[in-house]
This record gives structure tokens, C-alpha cells and sequence, in this order.
């Protein structure tokens, strides 16, 4: 009997199990959770500080009032300004202690020279414009103004918000659907959109995806430049914002304490629960710091080929041109060909994605990059006939690409990839009339990968047959 959730999930080599509607539950919790935060800290931020401030600004009523003693309040090892005033409110004589309407706390010997400095402008006796609330006169305040770093503050809990509330729809959408439903949607969607291409080769070969946005960019010495594939710079910017994301709300509870507007209590206790989060963003930090160096450190890598797109069968020449200054332990580059399949089963959905081809290119080893003159390096590539083609359908897809992996020295070792698009063996005649035959590598064999600029052994690369088709 199907279970209405199974609770848990398993993976076995890049197989992966579980719940569709448990996951939609947890994205619904998960972002209910940060839409929660969010409201929380906005109300917070408008009760405590935005409206108070506003109302001291425009709704408080203006009176004389006369300095009788100032003070400096203090809270543990807090401080604060505090001048005790007589004021009229309706022809009513008053007197209450008042400076600014927000009334915080600053802590250690800085916060008490900060307070002493500002009660020191007031002498005994003096007579200064005071503002008063008319709904509580007690509430009297001889400082006015914005705080405009807390104003800012309204962007933290607005991102949440805004975050959580995306999340919140999406999961609503795509609530208890599988890959394969949105597979469908997006194909539907697809289909009506109005700027969709209508090219012979695409009703020919419906399956096999166009390759408009890899010819788009002529090489400065082959044919083609190969975009990079853009999955890894989505995945640094992710980072990114979950990094600033997760610090950015341990700053918003963290406000109490670098404000010290805490009890000595309180302040201690909110500083061992924040403990754990100021870790995870710190750990966060460091990791971004560590991909970020990974991808950019290794300065850039351009790919080049001599025709696209390639053909089971035929052979091409391939670039590579590696800027930066650089002292590379190892610099490799190969044809690999993954297959990916999304199925149900009862209920559940299973992704799995394997290598099912490798080609190595060439390796070269132990050399050095100036920044005026980028590494280059051509290699043959040569597409087995009997390859699979490049397919995409609802819950199966084939893809070819060129990899680059580098170690270099003082680095994290980078892998960096480029889609191509690869035709079935002689189906496309003006394809295969315009493919070429290259002119074989610098090596003595052909068949053997250039290391160092010679000819050399392979790099152990884990090779196997497209024995799955």
C-alpha cells in the first residue's frame, strides 16, 4: 500500500530517493519558517524604532521646556543620556527625564564617554525647545531626527519577506509534482511562446536541443568560442546570497547586543544562542571565500573548436587558451558524455545521472603562465561513431561536453565545463559536408594525448562505453 510520506531518503551512487509530497511539506515549512522571521523582525523594526522615530518627527507637539539635572543611565555595563526636564503640556507644568525617542543603550567605557559627551551640551537652568507625545506627555524627547542605518535595516526583514513568499507560491505550484509534471509545464509553455525557434533542423530533430547559443561567438582562432557552462557561477552567486542572507538575519538578532540595549542577563543569554548561527556564518564565509577563489583565481579559460555542431564520426580541432599567472601542477582537458534519467516509481521519484563516456583530449603538466602571454594548446577531437546523440525529452537527457580540469599550485583545483551538441552519424547531410577533418596534434601518435607538449601517456581517466544505449 503507497505510503502518504516516506520519511527518509536515500541515495545510492547519484541515485536519489524520496517524497514528493513530504518534500513540499518541508519547502513549506522551510519557507514559512524564514516568512515567520521576517514579519517578526518587520514588526520589531516598525514598533521599536520606524514609527517612534516618525511620530517624534511629525505628530509630537513642541513646548519650552527648562533643564533641572542630566544624568546617565545605566544598565549593567550600558549607557545612555538622560536630562530631566519641566516642560508645559497645557498650561499643565510637567517634569520627566527624556533625550531621544529611541532611548538605546551603548556598552563599555566607549558607551559611557559617548553618553557623557552628550549630556554635557545641557546645563542646569537652561531653557531649549522640547517635544512631547500628545498621547503620553510623559514621552519628551530635546533630540530628534533618523537613525538611517536602522531605516536600512527594513531591507532585512523585506528580503525575507519577499523570499519566503516566492518560495511559499512556488511550493504552491509545484506542490506534490513530480519532475516529469514540470518537465511537461515548461515544454507547454515552450510550445506558446510566441519567440520559439521554428528552424528545419529543430522539427527534424525535435529531441536533439539547438546549439544557437554556442555559434553565437566566433574564436579568435577557430571557428567557435564554447560559452562556459553557467551552472557553476549560479551556483557561487546561490552562495553568495545564502551567505548574506544567513549573516544578515544573525545581525538583525544580533542588534540588541551591539546596541546593548539588553539587561546583563539577557544580553548574555542572547549571545550564547547566537553562538551557533554566528558559527554556520562564518563557516559560510569561509567556504564562499574558498569557491570564489576556486573560480576566479584560476583566471579564465576559453575553449575553442573548429565547427559546431559536431557529428558522431567525424574529428575536430579544439583550442584551449588558460590567462592568469599561474604555476600549474596539471591541466587537462576530455570528452565526457553523461546520461541523466528522472523516473516514478509508486511514490516516488528518482533522479540518477551517470557518465556513461570519457575521451581524454590532452594533459600538460608542471609549466607556468605569464599574464602576457596565456597558455594555448590544440588537440584533436575525434566523436565515436556509434555515440549516442545529444538528447533532451521529459525525464531523460544526454549531454556532451568538454571538461577542464587544472591544479594549480596555491589553489583550490578548478573544473570547468562547455557544452557542445552532438548530431547522429550522417543524418544531417549540410552538417557533415561542413564538419572538419583537422590536422592531427603536435604528438608523434595521434591516439595518444599530449603531456607537455609531447607525446605521453594518458591521465588515468575512468573510461567506459555507451554501453547503456
Amino acid at each position: 500500500m503507497p505510503r502518504l510520506f516516506r520519511m527518509y531518503g536515500k541515495k545510492r551512487g547519484d541515485r536519489r530517493t524520496g517524497s514528493q509530497a513530504l518534500g513540499s511539506v518541508g519547502e513549506a515549512l522551510f519557507f514559512g519558517f524564514f516568512f515567520l522571521v521576517g514579519v517578526v523582525s518587520l514588526i520589531l523594526l516598525l514598533g521599536e524604532v520606524i514609527i517612534p522615530e516618525w511620530r517624534a518627527n511629525h505628530d509630537f507637539m513642541q513646548s519650552k521646556a527648562t533643564v533641572i539635572d542630566t544624568r546617565i543611565d545605566q544598565q549593567g555595563d550600558q549607557y545612555r543620556p538622560a536630562v530631566l526636564l519641566s516642560y508645559l503640556v497645557d498650561d499643565v507644568p510637567r517634569e520627566h527625564w527624556g533625550y531621544d525617542i529611541v532611548r538605546s543603550y551603548a556598552g563599555g567605557n566607549e558607551g559611557r564617554e559617548s553618553a557623557q559627551q552628550q549630556i554635557s551640551a545641557f546645563h542646569k537652568g537652561d531653557t531649549l525647545p522640547c517635544w512631547y507625545d500628545p498621547r503620553q506627555p510623559h514621552h519628551v524627547v530635546v533630540v530628534r531626527g533618523f537613525n538611517g542605518w536602522l531605516w536600512v535595516l527594513l531591507l532585512v526583514p523585506a528580503a525575507f519577506i519577499g523570499i519566503s513568499v516566492a518560495g511559499l507560491v512556488y511550493t504552491k505550484i509545484n506542490w506534490g509534482k513530480s519532475a516529469e509534471h514540470r518537465a511537461v509545464a515548461a515544454g507547454r509553455a515552450a510550445e506558446l511562446n510566441p519567440l520559439g525557434s521554428a528552424s528545419a533542423t529543430a522539427k527534424t530533430f525535435p529531441t536533439i536541443p539547438l546549439d544557437a547559443n554556442i555559434t553565437n561567438s566566433p574564436g579568435m582562432r577557430l571557428k567557435y568560442r564554447l560559452p562556459i557552462n553557467i551552472s557553476q557561477g549560479l551556483r557561487l552567486l546561490a552562495l553568495a546570497a545564502a551567505c548574506l542572507f544567513w549573516n544578515a538575519m544573525v545581525l538583525v538578532f544580533a542588534m540588541p547586543v551591539l546596541r546593548g540595549t539588553m539587561s546583563p542577563l539577557g544580553h548574555w543569554l542572547l549571545i550564547a544562542c547566537l553562538l551557533p548561527f554566528v558559527g554556520v556564518g562564518i563557516a559560510l564565509i569561509y567556504y564562499f571565500i574558498r569557491q570564489f577563489y576556486g573560480y576566479n583565481g584560476a583566471g579564465t579559460t576559453a575553449l575553442e573548436i573548429s565547427d559546431h555542431p559536431l557529428v558522431a564520426g567525424m574529428s575536430y580541432e579544439v583550442l584551449i587558451v588558460q590567462a592568469g599567472h599561474l604555476r600549474m601542477k596539471t591541466l587537462a582537458v576530455y570528452l565526457a558524455c553523461e546520461e541523466e534519467a528522472t523516473y516514478r516509481q509508486g511514490t516516488d521519484v528518482r533522479s540518477e545521472r551517470r557518465r556513461v563516456y570519457q575521451q581524454p583530449l590532452f594533459l600538460c603538466e608542471n609549466f607556468e603562465i605569464e599574464p602576457a602571454q596565456p597558455f594555448e594548446q590544440r588537440g584533436s577531437l575525434n566523436i565515436p561513431a556509434s555515440a549516442m546523440h545529444s538528447f533532451k525529452a521529459d525525464s531523460n537527457e544526454v549531454q556532451w561536453k568538454l571538461v577542464v580540469k587544472g591544479a594549480v599550485e596555491g589553489w583550490p583545483p578548478f573544473d570547468r565545463s562547455f557544452p557542445v551538441i552532438v548530431y547522429p552519424a550522417g543524418s544531417v547531410a549540410k552538417i557533415s559536408d561542413r564538419a572538419l577533418v583537422v590536422e592531427q596534434p603536435t604528438s608523434a601518435n595521434p591516439d595518444q594525448p599530449v603531456k607537455n607538449g609531447k607525446a605521453g601517456s594518458a591521465p588515468d581517466f575512468k573510461s567506459s562505453p555507451l554501453a547503456s544505449y
